[in-house]
This record gives structure tokens, sequence and C-alpha cells, in this order.
């Protein structure tokens, strides 16, 4: 069973973005705070929250409680695939 780190990791490196890139867009300081996230089994319900928007995609899908990963643009409601 995959982990929110794991959806993390792949979601992350399936649109190509370093966790660099990452730790940048959620306002972090460094990329270890990436790294972490994704490595850890424990992860804040706020850190979801900036890592989903991020990577535009639902908190429910890092979750695992869902199945839709992606948002509309226009209109913020999940795209089901």
């Amino acid at each position: 069973m995959k982990t929110t780190g794991d959806r993390i990791r792949e979601l992350r490196i399936e649109k190509g973005i370093t966790q660099d890139e990452l730790a940048k867009r959620c306002g972090f300081k460094s990329r270890s705070s990436i790294n972490k996230l994704e490595t850890q089994r424990e992860i804040t319900l706020k850190h979801v929250k900036l890592i989903a928007a991020a990577l535009n995609c639902t908190p429910e899908y890092l979750l695992g409680w869902a199945e839709h990963q992606m948002l509309c643009p226009h209109c913020g409601k999940p795209i089901v695939l």
C-alpha cells in the first residue's frame, strides 16, 4: 500500500518537478523538507494541503482517500479520469 509520501514522490516525478522546485512552491527553505515528507509515515494536514496545491492535485488523493488526482484549473474541482 502506498503511503502519502510515496504518492507525493510519484506525482512530483511524473510532473518533472525536483524536490528543490517543490520546496520553493510550498514555501519551504530547502529540498530536505520535501525529502523528509516523502519518507515519513506521518504528515500534517497543513503540509498535505500545501503540497497538493503545489502539485495541482487533491489532498484526498495524496492521503489515499480518492482515485482522482488532478484539479480543473478553471473551477478547482477534481477531474475523474
